[in-house]
């Protein structure tokens, strides 16, 4: 199983998205992930409430941007989390538009903005999946991270579930 997933990766910043592309070996034409109306095609998953459940609304889709964090900045940590689409692929490309939001959440009100594009990602819902992670922090956007007992070489990586 691969999906695509945006990740809230140390709950500490907003990201917010306006496109959502892929596009696969099989088909010459990229395939819109993001409708920018409303979550279809995907779902999100927190480990305490599981899959497509968000009360806090950590997730949210305003003036055609999906909007990561779109919460209200409460004294309360923010859980780790995620969306990912639904659909599987399989030997793509992705590609997305990005911005920082300037919420800020504690404890991490003076850290770097980090979230993550997971790929690759295989086995069940949880924090942290066997996946690849495109790192998205300030000051080192692009980084690879291997996760989840996710062990790579080179030309490929190897996920272990």
């Amino acid at each position: 199983m691969n999906r695509i997933q945006f990740l809230n990766a140390a709950a500490v910043s907003p990201l917010i998205a306006g496109i959502a592309t892929a596009q696969t070996a099989e088909a010459d034409a990229w395939i819109q992930l993001f409708n920018s109306r409303d979550l279809t095609g995907w779902y999100t998953y927190f480990p305490s409430v599981g899959k497509d459940k968000d009360p806090k609304g950590f997730v949210k889709v305003e003036n055609g941007m999906l909007h990561l964090m779109g919460n209200e900045v409460t004294g309360e940590n923010a859980e780790q989390g995620y969306m990912a689409t639904n659909r599987v692929f399989s030997n793509c490309r992705f590609r997305a538009e990005f911005k920082w939001g300037v919420k800020r959440f504690p404890p991490h009100e003076e850290a770097k903005r980090d979230n993550g594009l997971l790929y690759d990602v295989n086995g069940p819902d949880k924090v942290w999946p066997a996946c690849v992670e495109f790192q998205g922090q300030e000051s080192d956007l692009g980084d690879a991270y291997l996760l989840g007992g996710t062990r790579g070489k080179m030309g490929g990586v190897s996920a272990v579930a």
